[in-house]
């Protein structure tokens, strides 16, 4: 198997640390496993199973800001 060598900030390669052991996986198979996904452009695990979940009757738009306050534009 090909092997390579990737170089982190200590951010994140303690993030990816802290997230391969909350899968209980070696690091190695943390970042493959996050850039089949990315590559593939697979959709997250379960991603079906709650599309359209939400019913439209529970979606609201926030409060919009009044607009008549912001400072004037120039014309283009």
């Amino acid at each position: 198997m090909p092997q390579i060598s990737l170089y982190f900030d200590e951010t994140l390669a303690r993030a990816i640390g802290d997230g391969a052991s909350k899968n209980n996986i070696s690091v190695s198979k943390y970042v493959s496993t996050i850039l089949y996904q990315h590559i593939n452009d697979e959709w997250p695990e379960g991603y079906f199973e709650v599309l359209g979940s939400l019913a439209e009757s529970t979606l609201r738009r926030p409060m919009q800001p009044n607009t008549a306050l912001n400072a004037p534009r120039e014309q283009l």
